[in-house]
């Protein structure tokens, strides 16, 4: 974008940018030719925020796990352990005949996993900050 390397972008480099996104050079800027070009330039707009980027997505997916964690974390000592797994077990088997039925996982999990895995989704929708750092 910026040619010259002088840290403003300017109207000749604004006109070639502009050509390079015009697709079908019909002289009008699509959505689908922005977000082409976007696609195809997405690891040299974005890398200079990557950082940033892989810290909050980082801060959300922690966010987002918590209640996964204190489910199995029986003591709320920040470890699960074997205790805790016992325990969760029992919260689990709702007939009590000490196997853990699918039905039973299932209900006793699903609500909670459908919010983690929607919260990765909005997250990292794409999965371009992994891809970004290949």
């Amino acid at each position: 974008m910026d040619l010259d390397g002088n840290g403003k972008l300017l109207l000749n480099e604004f006109k070639y940018l502009y050509r390079v996104m015009d697709l079908n050079n019909d002289e009008k800027l699509t959505p689908s030719e922005v977000g082409a070009w976007f696609k195809s330039n997405e690891y040299s707009i974005c890398h200079p925020f990557r950082n940033q980027i892989l810290k909050t997505l980082k801060k959300h997916q922690s966010e987002s796990l918590t209640p996964l964690f204190r489910f199995f974390d029986a003591n709320s000592d920040q470890q699960i352990d074997q205790i805790d797994v016992l325990s969760a077990i029992e919260k689990i088997d709702k007939n009590g005949d000490a196997v853990v039925s699918k039905l039973e996982l299932e209900a006793a999990t699903s609500v909670m996993l459908q919010r983690i895995c929607a919260a990765s989704l909005d997250n990292d929708r794409e999965g371009w900050i992994l891809r970004m750092g290949r």
